[in-house]
Protein backbone atom coordinates (compact mmCIF):
# COMPACT_ATOMS: atom_id res chain seq x y z
CA UNK A 1 0.00 0.00 0.00
CA UNK A 2 2.80 2.45 0.88
CA UNK A 3 4.42 1.89 -2.51
CA UNK A 4 1.20 2.73 -4.35
CA UNK A 5 0.49 5.83 -2.27
CA UNK A 6 4.02 7.17 -2.66
CA UNK A 7 3.93 6.47 -6.40
CA UNK A 8 0.77 8.60 -6.56
CA UNK A 9 2.71 11.48 -4.97
CA UNK A 10 1.49 11.16 -1.38
CA UNK A 11 3.73 11.51 1.64
CA UNK A 12 3.15 8.53 3.93
CA UNK A 13 3.82 8.46 7.65
CA UNK A 14 3.80 4.97 9.14
CA UNK A 15 2.33 4.83 12.65
CA UNK A 16 3.25 1.13 13.00
CA UNK A 17 3.40 -1.60 13.89
CA UNK A 18 6.79 -2.31 12.43
CA UNK A 19 7.11 -5.80 13.91
CA UNK A 20 4.48 -8.30 14.99
CA UNK A 21 4.23 -8.58 18.76
CA UNK A 22 1.53 -10.77 20.33
CA UNK A 23 0.70 -8.05 22.87
CA UNK A 24 0.07 -5.39 20.20
CA UNK A 25 -3.44 -4.03 19.94
CA UNK A 26 -4.72 -1.67 17.26
CA UNK A 27 -5.54 1.22 19.65
CA UNK A 28 -1.79 1.49 20.31
CA UNK A 29 -1.42 2.63 16.69
CA UNK A 30 -4.84 4.02 15.75
CA UNK A 31 -5.00 6.53 18.62
CA UNK A 32 -1.72 8.30 17.68
CA UNK A 33 -2.79 8.26 14.02
CA UNK A 34 -6.21 9.69 14.91
CA UNK A 35 -4.69 12.37 17.12
CA UNK A 36 -2.38 13.35 14.27
CA UNK A 37 -5.36 13.63 11.89
CA UNK A 38 -7.35 15.65 14.43
CA UNK A 39 -4.41 17.99 15.05
CA UNK A 40 -3.95 18.59 11.33
CA UNK A 41 -0.47 17.04 11.30
CA UNK A 42 -1.69 14.71 8.55
CA UNK A 43 -4.66 15.46 6.35
CA UNK A 44 -6.06 11.94 6.07
CA UNK A 45 -5.50 8.58 7.71
CA UNK A 46 -5.83 4.94 6.75
CA UNK A 47 -6.37 2.28 9.40
CA UNK A 48 -6.64 -1.48 8.92
CA UNK A 49 -7.63 -4.28 11.28
CA UNK A 50 -9.18 -7.72 11.00
CA UNK A 51 -12.72 -6.46 10.39
CA UNK A 52 -12.17 -2.72 10.03
CA UNK A 53 -14.86 -2.12 12.66
CA UNK A 54 -12.53 -1.87 15.65
CA UNK A 55 -10.22 0.71 14.11
CA UNK A 56 -13.22 2.74 12.97
CA UNK A 57 -14.76 2.82 16.45
CA UNK A 58 -11.39 3.59 18.04
CA UNK A 59 -10.62 6.42 15.61
CA UNK A 60 -14.04 8.04 16.03
CA UNK A 61 -13.46 8.42 19.77
CA UNK A 62 -10.95 11.18 19.00
CA UNK A 63 -12.65 14.59 18.56
CA UNK A 64 -12.17 15.92 15.03
CA UNK A 65 -11.85 12.50 13.40
CA UNK A 66 -14.49 11.31 10.95
CA UNK A 67 -13.58 7.70 10.25
CA UNK A 68 -15.61 5.35 8.13
CA UNK A 69 -15.42 1.66 7.35
CA UNK A 70 -15.05 1.44 3.57
CA UNK A 71 -16.67 -1.59 1.99
CA UNK A 72 -16.81 -0.55 -1.65
CA UNK A 73 -15.88 2.21 -4.07
CA UNK A 74 -19.16 4.08 -3.48
CA UNK A 75 -18.68 4.33 0.28
CA UNK A 76 -15.08 5.49 -0.24
CA UNK A 77 -16.08 8.27 -2.59
CA UNK A 78 -19.26 9.20 -0.70
CA UNK A 79 -17.42 9.30 2.60
CA UNK A 80 -14.77 11.70 1.32
CA UNK A 81 -16.87 13.91 -0.93
CA UNK A 82 -20.14 14.21 1.01
CA UNK A 83 -19.30 13.26 4.58
CA UNK A 84 -15.83 14.82 4.81
CA UNK A 85 -14.32 11.57 6.09
CA UNK A 86 -10.72 12.15 7.11
CA UNK A 87 -9.89 8.53 7.96
CA UNK A 88 -10.72 5.46 5.95
CA UNK A 89 -10.82 2.08 7.61
CA UNK A 90 -10.48 -1.31 5.94
CA UNK A 91 -10.58 -4.95 6.89
CA UNK A 92 -7.23 -6.68 6.55
CA UNK A 93 -8.19 -9.78 4.58
CA UNK A 94 -9.47 -7.89 1.55
CA UNK A 95 -6.30 -6.37 0.13
CA UNK A 96 -7.67 -6.18 -3.43
CA UNK A 97 -10.64 -4.06 -2.35
CA UNK A 98 -8.25 -1.85 -0.38
CA UNK A 99 -6.26 -1.11 -3.53
CA UNK A 100 -9.40 -0.63 -5.59
CA UNK A 101 -10.86 1.89 -3.15
CA UNK A 102 -7.57 3.73 -2.76
CA UNK A 103 -7.39 4.02 -6.52
CA UNK A 104 -10.82 5.60 -6.67
CA UNK A 105 -10.29 8.20 -4.00
CA UNK A 106 -8.98 11.28 -5.75
CA UNK A 107 -7.29 13.58 -3.28
CA UNK A 108 -6.72 16.16 -6.06
CA UNK A 109 -3.38 17.19 -4.57
CA UNK A 110 -0.40 15.79 -2.76
CA UNK A 111 -1.39 15.30 0.85
CA UNK A 112 0.12 13.72 3.92
CA UNK A 113 -1.42 10.40 4.81
CA UNK A 114 -1.02 8.54 8.06
CA UNK A 115 -1.46 4.79 8.21
CA UNK A 116 -1.82 2.43 11.14
CA UNK A 117 -1.99 -1.32 11.26
CA UNK A 118 -1.12 -3.89 13.88
CA UNK A 119 0.96 -6.02 11.47
CA UNK A 120 1.69 -3.67 8.62
CA UNK A 121 4.97 -5.35 7.70
CA UNK A 122 3.46 -8.56 6.36
CA UNK A 123 0.47 -6.76 4.90
CA UNK A 124 2.03 -3.93 2.96
CA UNK A 125 5.56 -4.79 1.97
CA UNK A 126 4.55 -7.49 -0.52
CA UNK A 127 2.89 -4.90 -2.77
Amino acid sequence: MFVRLRAAGHEVIDFGAHNLHPDDDYPDFVIPLSQSVAAGEVERGIAVCGSGVGVSICANKIPGVRAGLVLDHFSARQGVEDDHMNMICFEEPDKQRLYFCLGLINYNAKRDLGAAHRDFTSFSHDC
